[in-house]
């Protein structure tokens, strides 16, 4: 658009051309036209495939230039749409490749250890107990039962005084 402008200008600096017809001189410049020699523009020949009445020989007007701005207003946001889920996909996939791929890597190691832990073989030793904690118990039983006696010895002067 901004093309076709420009070069209005250059041809003739007091044009008040609107942008519908820059556009109709254009596509005439470059063999776009919708003459019955090119077989009709596009909008036309969709019309006449979907059976619209004169669709093929109807003439449709150039767009006015409120048209043309909606247009490229509509393509930008379209473009700004495609540009942001691009930019989601792209940060996406290597999300969920890692996910899957740590998730599985968790699940196969987390399996093979079950697997080892859980032999007939270990469970002897995997179910006893080491010297430290029977040595710790053998304390704890030994101080238990002291606190136990000491409890018993002052119940009996505290009921002995009264």
């Amino acid at each position: 658009i901004q093309r076709l402008k420009i070069e209005e200008k250059k041809r003739n600096p007091e044009s008040k051309a609107d942008l519908a017809t820059l556009l109709a001189r254009d596509r005439k410049a470059n063999g776009r036209g919708g003459d019955a020699k090119t077989g009709g523009s596009i909008t036309q020949g969709i019309a006449s495939m979907l059976g619209y009445p004169g669709g093929g020989n109807q003439t449709t007007p150039p767009p006015t230039e409120r048209e043309l701005i909606e247009t490229e207003i509509i393509k930008t946001l379209i473009e700004s749409y495609f540009s942001i889920v691009r930019q989601n996909v792209t940060d996406n996939v290597p999300k969920s490749i890692m996910f899957f791929l740590v998730n599985y890597t968790k699940d196969r190691i987390q399996s093979s250890l079950v697997s080892a832990l859980y032999k007939e073989e270990n469970f002897k030793t995997l179910l006893s107990e080491s010297e430290s904690i029977s040595e710790k118990r053998r304390q704890q039983t030994e101080l238990l039962a002291v606190l136990r006696r000491s409890l018993d010895i002052v119940n009996e002067v505290r009921d002995f005084a009264v």
